[in-house]
């Protein structure tokens, strides 16, 4: 049997989808420790929504994360690429549009360019506070998640209307991904893989919990070294 695309989050995916549909500016943040399926929670958030923009920030140049923003935008709304290319700018035009925007892995922007967090208090003080714009910030990186936008000295402090710190899945959620039924396996199964989203994706359906720990931790760890 394969493992579920998706398990639970109905709280977090409430919460997200109530600021969706509100006429109201929103600005989200969601923060956690990588692997917990931060990235799936916005996505399977927006899913079947029209005017929700995605995209992942990487390590490249402030320029070429423009560009790529740029792109991804269009597609949904094509206005974007006729914009100058400048963060303040394009978040200006999108929240005319009303839209929903989700800069994921938003630390590899604010290392690229420490200026954001402040540009983006601005153009939110000044035009996207009286739109219906909704603005979710997702990063993995919880130092600089805490330093630049959660903490009392980040310039986005007091702008957030919801924070979302995500934490490992429950053991009720998680025995969903172990291929046992058996209630002492599944125990031993939460011992070793917790209740990781990544790492339970990965779990192999046919192996036993031993397959699983050679390929999925003992064999990682030797080709790491």
């Amino acid at each position: 049997m394969a493992p579920p695309r998706f398990v639970n989050r109905e709280k977090e995916l409430d919460m997200l989808r109530l600021q969706f549909q509100r006429d109201t500016a929103d600005l989200s943040v969601i923060y956690g420790h990588r692997r917990l399926g931060k990235s799936a929670l916005v996505r399977e958030a927006i899913d079947n929504i029209d005017n929700a923009v995605y995209w992942q920030a990487t390590g490249e140049t402030p320029e070429a994360q423009l560009t790529n923003f740029v792109e991804t935008a269009s597609e949904v709304f094509p206005i974007v690429a006729d914009i100058q290319r400048d963060w303040e700018a394009l978040l200006r035009a999108l929240g005319r549009e009303d839209a929903i925007v989700v800069l994921d892995e938003f630390p590899y922007l604010i290392q690229s360019d420490d200026a954001l967090p402040s540009k983006i208090q601005r153009v939110w003080d000044l035009q996207l506070e009286e739109t219906g714009m909704t603005l979710v910030l997702v990063g993995s990186s919880i130092s600089i998640m805490e330093d630049k936008v959660l903490s009392g000295g980040s310039p986005l402090y007091g702008r957030r209307t919801a924070a979302i710190d995500l934490p490992p899945l429950s053991l009720a959620d998680a025995r969903q991904f172990y291929p046992t039924d058996d209630p002492d396996t599944m125990i031993q199964y939460w011992g070793v893989f917790d209740g990781t989203p990544y790492y339970l994706r990965a779990l192999t359906q046919s192996a036993s919990l031993a397959e699983n720990i050679q390929s999925h931790i003992l064999g990682t760890w030797c080709s790491s070294q």
